[in-house]
């Protein structure tokens, strides 16, 4: 630089204090954004980029700045050259197997395992619209990723394999050229920017004071260095490491994504269920029904009655609810959404009917084809509907065990309200007993007077609808 111009003459170099400033501090935030990319970048092959590739360059740019020997500085090119021999090789092995055949001759056949793994996944897995669209293009990036890394490291192989063919000046500078762009400028005066003199930014140590050419480092005035090279020499490296993350992260995503779809639905599945049981408001399930002999559709009369006889608890009564609930499955298969066993012979130690009540939830109960012939052809009698009250139908049998089959809609009130009868009842023993006492009591009334089981299902409905208001305040549903 001229003394006699300044430092505020220098070309590229602000002439205001104002701009200056500016430029200080455009430089040290791009200087350190520079830093924190370049960290985030190499950090997946940190190692190799500091001990391989920049480390070496800057001994190699640090010997021509103190101007070493020709042999000096060919010995420092001699040796990185074997350091970057044996990373290509390492990207070799680690993305192709190479296979020697053949004696006194090499051919390679090599099977590309993070190609092999990524063409796997692209290809041979679920396409992608069966699965999150970033699986494919993780694995079609560490194709393309793994596939360029073989290229330069090949192409890179052959450059550094014709380095240091002699120590002479004239080999020396050639190879400072190619392989680092290293110009050793002895006849030419350094340029330094006034910028690195100015307080209080110290650590600013090069600005671009030229239209064209690269940064001038202020510890080597003697030496310019095309830093873009260091990341030039270390992308078969750099490639390799970011195809591993890449096929990585496909298949992270493929796993996680198969895992929490399938968990997902599962889940989704399980609710649905759930609501589907249980899709009735609470206030539908509070409400007593009052019974309408109007709206009784029937369809035949009882071939045979039971009669009406509280008989002791009999513990086989559980078995005949199963009985009659495999034959009811394997008249109507999967249109039977559930089959509960209900009434006083579902809970334990409470005297009842010799009759099982069973409640079957179909998803469409007007839809009588897909399963009054098919129950009625496994002994069940179709005896009527009721279709304002919870679309409900109704069956008997009489052999080999008697049953009431209630046919009602999923998710309606009246199966909620039987099953938290029968799990109270279960549960207290004190309701339990005043309702045996109370069906006892109202059979015995009913026989006296010959009623039928309609005015003995009367006698007894007071203390029923006792006993569930207590199990529906229980379970926070009335106040």
């Amino acid at each position: 630089m001229d003394p006699e111009r300044g430092p505020g003459n220098a070309p590229g170099v602000p002439k205001s204090d104002r701009g200056l400033k500016i430029a200080i501090i455009a430089v040290t935030l791009s200087s350190k954004i520079a830093h924190i990319a370049t960290d985030i970048l190499t950090l997946p092959y940190n190692r190799f980029y500091q001990q391989n590739t920049l480390l070496p360059i800057l001994a190699i740019a640090k010997a021509v700045e103190d101007r070493e020997s020709d042999e000096e500085i060919s010995a420092q090119l001699k040796r990185w050259r074997d350091r970057k021999l044996s990373e290509f090789q390492l990207v070799q092995v680690a993305v192709s197997r190479q296979r020697l055949r053949s004696a006194g001759s090499c051919t390679h056949s090599s099977q590309s395992t993070l190609i092999s793994a990524a063409v796997i996944g692209c290809f041979s897995w679920p396409p992608p619209d069966s699965l999150h669209w970033l699986s494919p293009a993780f694995w079609h990036a560490s194709i393309s990723f793994s596939l360029f890394s073989i290229l330069l490291a090949a192409s890179e192989q052959f450059i550094f394999q014709t380095l240091h063919r002699s120590p002479t000046p004239r080999n020396v500078d050639k190879d400072l050229a190619m392989i680092l762009y290293i110009r050793r400028s002895r006849t030419v005066e350094p340029m330094h920017s006034p910028l690195e003199e100015v307080p209080p930014i110290p650590q600013i140590r090069a600005i671009k004071i030229k239209k064209k050419g690269g940064w001038i480092p202020k510890e080597m005035p003697f030496v310019e260095v095309r830093w873009n090279m260091i990341f030039t020499w270390q992308a078969p490296m750099m490639l390799m490491a970011y195809s591993a993350i890449c096929f990585l992260g496909g298949l992270t995503v493929y796993a996680a994504v198969f895992y929490l779809v399938s968990f997902f639905l599962c889940g989704i599945t399980f609710i649905w269920k759930t609501l589907g049981k249980m899709s009735c408001s609470i206030e539908e399930i509070v409400k007593h029904y009052e019974f309408d002999p109007t709206i009784i559709q029937r369809i035949a009369t009882r071939t045979s009655k039971p009669a009406l006889s509280i008989e002791p608890p009999n513990p086989e009564w559980p078995q005949h609810f199963q009985d009659i609930k495999s034959l009811i499955e394997n008249a109507i298969g999967s249109v039977a959404v559930s089959i509960s066993h209900v009434g006083s012979t579902s809970v334990p130690n409470l005297p009842a009917k010799d009759v099982i009540d069973i409640d079957l939830a179909v998803e469409n109960p007007t839809d009588e084809a897909a399963y009054a012939p098919a129950l009625e052809k496994a002994g069940f009698q179709f005896l009527l509907r009721e279709p304002e009250w919870h679309e409900h139908r109704f069956f008997a049998m009489h052999r080999p065990f008697s049953c009431n089959l209630h046919v009602f809609k999923v998710g309606t009130a009246e199966l909620a309200r039987h099953l938290i009868m029968k799990e109270w009842l279960i549960e207290h023993d004190d309701d339990r007993d005043l309702y045996a006492k109370t069906k006892t009591e109202a059979a015995g009334m009913s026989n006296s007077l010959g009623e039928t089981v309609m005015e003995y299902n009367f006698r007894k409905e007071n203390v029923i609808r006792a006993i569930l208001e207590r199990a529906f305040k229980a379970k926070g549903y009335l106040p």
